[in-house]
Parts: structure tokens; sequence; C-alpha cells
């Protein structure tokens, strides 16, 4: 419903403009009833303008933009009032108005008070405050066009005898409307508007219509009076229109205003600052090299002054800039160099670490070999004991000799494990590759282990699928994954519970090994605990079963040198499922050949 509404307004007032622009033709050479004519379009317009600022104030969910609309209904009701002293002069008493009379002083106000209402029009997003380099393009402005009016105005004010009210107000006219415009423009480039850019757009080009028909009018006040049927008149009706079609949109758009925004406005706020004091520039040459040579003495005291001051500005803002990017290029330069120095301690940092796995692992792999051999004589020494090789033993003697050789190759076992882990983590461990029957070293673990769950009364059952292929690995590795699997599942089930091993081919096309138990589960810290190197579970029931916590890191770590990837599912009170998947160009057909792999 919003859009053919917004055709209807635009309708009406472009009716109401070809209606000013026939009534004027018509009128030509009456000149009461044109002057008549003129009069009562620009009260009607102002009127109609006045009212819907002031609806816009009343429909506004902001506060700042309900005060800001007040403010700019105000304007116009200020301009109102002195076009109401004007008919009544010029149509009622029907004598010529005086100048400066107090409608002049009312239209004068008009321009002020607009730009104040444009000031509190609140911006989406922008600057915390107002920047140096904002004031001086703001000074740039109004530098501008104070140099901008005189090159313009030159004839009128070259003739200028003396300097009294009426000259005073003739000058000010346009200097008020102009401030305002540029003013206007200004807040439109350096803050983020959103869905309130339309209706501040359409704001400033009212005011822009009328600072064009106020330097104009003022150019007729100083020269030869000041004719209300010049064609030019239409464009304080064009202004009005603008500005009622401004607070019309506002309405239209209330609803969302208070979320939209603007993700080009940053981008045109930096062209803005960039390009502002070339275009200045750029116009003040252009009417300067337009009236150079119409250009009277008289002209040179208008010049001057705000030519003076636009050069001091100038000056300064290109000083500050320089001086902004001179500090933010320091600022720069240290944080580079700061992170260069943050980037080569952190490689020293890396390689120190580096070096310490090295000589950790290195540290581990000669303990091992170290240890290893005494521990070999213990165990073939407590074995001979056991067996009584050379005579019967005691009782206690025999269980003391049962207990030693257990606890020796334990202890042997947990080296080997600590001298793989070492070599994988030195990257020294090299695969001794073959074709593997990944099921058949799945019934071999499941009958190593078997009287171990027994004891802990699980049961235990190997799922494997029917002509699974050959895997292409390391044989005595993927017998150690699944021992190292299936011993962390009989020790963290409790009693009567279930351990499933599955060996199947994966939908991927991999070989997928699966260790399926309900024992006690870890939560999410737990686990990853336990697949760090000598990491436990931190819950009681973990902690009281046995072991080095080096089991699952080392099926881990032997998992990546195949190639694959091994996952843990696990949930507390609920069991675990821990998962490895070879990749599949591993697989062999049982037929294939090894020489043709």
């Amino acid at each position: 419903m919003a859009q053919p509404s917004r055709i209807i307004f635009l309708t009406g007032w472009i009716c109401g403009l070809v209606l000013f622009v026939v009534g004027q033709a018509l009128f030509t050479g009456y000149p009461y009833i044109e002057a008549a004519w003129a009069d009562l379009a620009w009260t009607l317009a102002a009127a109609v303008t006045a009212a819907g600022c002031w609806q816009a104030s009343r429909s506004s969910l902001l506060a700042g933009d309900s005060r800001a609309w007040a403010v700019v209904a105000l304007a116009c009701l200020v301009w109102l009032a002195g076009q109401l002293v004007w008919d009544w002069i010029e149509l009622v008493d029907r004598q010529l108005a005086p100048f400066p009379s107090v409608a002049d002083y009312l239209y004068l106000l008009f321009a002020p008070i607009f730009a104040f209402g444009i000031a509190l029009y609140r911006p989406l997003r922008g600057p915390a405050g107002v920047t140096v380099l904002q004031i001086c393009n703001l000074l740039i402005l109004l530098c501008g066009m104070l140099v901008a009016v005189p090159l313009v105005l030159h004839d009128t004010l070259s003739g200028i005898e003396r300097f009294d009210t009426a000259t005073f107000i003739s000058i000010a006219y346009p200097v008020a409307s102009l401030a305002a415009m540029l003013f206007g423009f200004f807040c439109y480039g350096v803050f983020r508007w959103g869905l309130k850019r339309r209706p501040l757009l359409l704001l400033i080009l009212g005011l822009a219509c009328h600072a064009v028909v106020s330097v104009l009018y003022s150019a007729s006040l100083l020269g030869n009076g000041f004719s209300s049927g010049d064609s030019i008149s239409v464009l304080w009706l064009v202004g009005f229109g603008c500005m009622s079609w401004g607070a019309y949109e506002y309405r239209l758009v209330r609803e969302t205003i208070a979320v939209a925004g603007n993700r080009k406005a940053g981008r045109r706020i930096y062209v803005f600052d960039r390009l502002l004091p070339v275009a200045v520039i750029a116009v003040l040459v252009a009417l300067t090299f337009f009236s150079y040579q119409t250009l009277a003495r008289g002209v040179v005291p208008w010049l001057l002054p705000p030519t003076a001051m636009l050069v001091v500005v100038l000056a300064f803002r290109e000083w500050w800039s320089f001086r902004a990017e001179l500090v933010l290029h320091r600022s720069s330069e240290q944080s580079a160099t700061a992170l260069a120095a943050s980037e080569q301690e952190a490689q020293e940092a890396r390689r120190a670490a580096e070096e310490a796995s090295r000589a950790k692992s290195r540290f581990l792999a000669h303990m091992s070999h170290e240890l290893r051999t005494p521990l070999n004589a213990v165990i073939g020494f407590s074995e001979i004991l056991t067996q009584q090789m050379f005579g019967p033993l005691g009782e206690r003697y025999q269980e003391y000799s049962a207990s030693i050789l257990e606890s020796g190759r334990h202890l042997l076992a947990v080296i080997n494990d600590i001298l793989d882990l070492s070599k994988v983590e030195a990257g020294h461990y090299e695969l001794d590759e073959g074709l593997v029957d990944v099921g058949d070293i799945a019934d071999q673990v499941c009958g190593l282990l078997r009287e171990q769950g027994a004891a802990a009364r699980l049961s235990m059952k190997v799922q494997a699928g029917a002509d699974l292929p050959l895997l292409w690995a390391d044989e005595r590795l993927i017998r150690q994954i699944l021992l190292n699997l299936v011993g962390n599942a009989i020790k963290f089930t409790p009693a009567g519970g279930r351990i499933v091993i599955r060996v199947e081919v994966a939908e991927t096309g991999g070989m997928l090994l699966a260790v399926q138990d309900d024992g006690i589960g870890m939560s999410e810290a737990d686990l990853e605990r336990a697949l760090i190197p000598f990491g436990q579970a931190a819950s009681v029931q973990a902690r009281r079963a046995q072991g080095t916590g080096l089991g699952l890191p080392l099926a881990r770590q032997f998992v990546a040198l195949h190639g694959g990837e091994l996952t843990v599912q696990s949930q507390p009170d609920r069991g675990t499922v821990v998962t490895v998947l070879l990749p599949a160009f591993r697989l062999r057909q049982p037929n294939v050949d090894i020489a043709r792999t």
C-alpha cells in the first residue's frame, strides 16, 4: 500500500507545480493577479510542508528525530508567518512592502532554524565525536561559500556605496541559505543514515532550491528590485515540495528506521573527506574563470577575508592530515616491529619445543633400551624359577616367582609402548607392510584376551563381514591397535558387560574396525585427557583401573601412520565406541599378487 500512496502524493505536488506555472503564464500582464497567484501558492506550499513535518514529528519512534522534525516544522511556520505578513501588505493593503520589513526578518530566520533541525536529526551510526578533519571540512565549505557569493554577485556588490541594514539583510539572505545547505550536505556526507538517508537528502535538496532563489533574490534586492512573477520563483515551490516529500518518506519507513543500516556509508565518508577540498577549489576556480574579466576592484574587499581564511584552513587541514598519517605510519611500523619480534619469539619457542621433544624421545628410546637388557634377564630367570627347571620350590617361592614374571612382563610391555611412542613422535618409525587379514587378527586378539575377559566376567564377540578384503598394513601395529582398544574396554567395563569387535568395509570404501563396550564411559573432558600420552580419565572408577595412559594415544598414532583416523564416541555410564577407519587405497582382494600392488 506504501508505493501507490507515494505515487498519489507526488502526483499531487506535480499537478500543483504545473498549475502554478500555467497560472503564471495566464496572468502575465496583470501585475496584481500575478503577484496574488504567486503569494498564495507560496503560502499554501509553506503551510502544507509545515503540516507534513509536524506529522513526521508526531509519528517518529525516536525522540531525537521527533525534535528534529518539530524544529523543521517550526522553520516552515516562521517562513509562513513572513509570507502572511507579506500577503497582508501586498494583497490586503495593496502597498509595496518596505525593505527590510518584518517579513524579511522572518524569511531570514528560516535557514538557521532549518539547519538546527538538521543538526537534531540523529544518524544511526557515526563517529563518537566530531573530529578535527570534519571541523576543517565544515570550515572549508563555509569559506568556499563566502568566496563564491561575492564572485556570483560581484556586479551588485561593487556598486554598493554605503553599508546599511537593507544591504546587510540582502547579503545575509544568500549567506544564511547557502550555509544551512552546506551544513546539511556536510552532515549527509559524514554520518551513517541508513533508511534515514532519503528523507535527509530531500530536506537538503529543498533547502538548496531556497538557496538558489535567495541568491537571485539578493541580487535583485541590491539591483533593480524583486519581481514576484519571475519564473525562477517556482523553485520556492519545488523546495517546499522536496521538504514535504522528505517528511512523507520518513513516515513511510519510521518503523524500520531504528534498526536499518547503511553498508556503503563508511566508503562514502572516506570519499567525502578526501574529495571535499578538491571539489570546493574546483568550483571556486570555475567561478573565477567565468567572472574574472568583469570583476571590479570594489569586490576585492569582499573576497580577501574569506579567501585568506580558506587558505589558512586548507593549510591547517593538510598539516593535520600529514601529522595524523605520520603518527599512523609510526604506529604501523611499531606494530610491524612488534609483530616481527613476536614471530621470531614464536619461532624460537617452537624450535626449542621441537628440540625438547626430540631430546625427550631420544632419552626415552635410550632408557628403554637400557632397561630392556636387565629386564629380559629378570623375566628369563623368573620363568626358570616358575617352571622349576633346577628342582622343586616351595609354594611361597612359586608365588613369588610367578609375581616377578607377571610384573616383569608388564614392565616390558610399558617399555615397549614408550619406545614405540618415542619413535612415532620422532618420526623414525618405519612400517613393515604386508597383506593382513584383519578378521583373522581380530579373532586372535579376542582369543588372547578371552581369559582376561572371562576373569572380569565379560562376554566378548567378533563380528567380521564375509569375504573381507585384505589390508596392506603393518600386521604387528594392527594387532597392537586391537590389543590396546580391547584391553581398555576390558579395564573399564564392569562385570556382566559386553564387548563387541566389528570388522567391515566402510561405506566410504575403507576398512572399518570398531570396539564397542557398555562400560563406565567418559565425559568430553575425560576423553580429551585420555587421548594425551600418559593421560587418564579423572573419574574414580577409571582411576581404579590399572594402566599407563598410553593405550589409546598409541593406537591413535599407529592409525595415523597408516593414513587412517581414530574417533571415540563415549558417554558416562553408557559405554564407549572406538572406531578406526583405514583408507580405501590399502584394501587388496585376496587373489591380488603382491608384486602387482
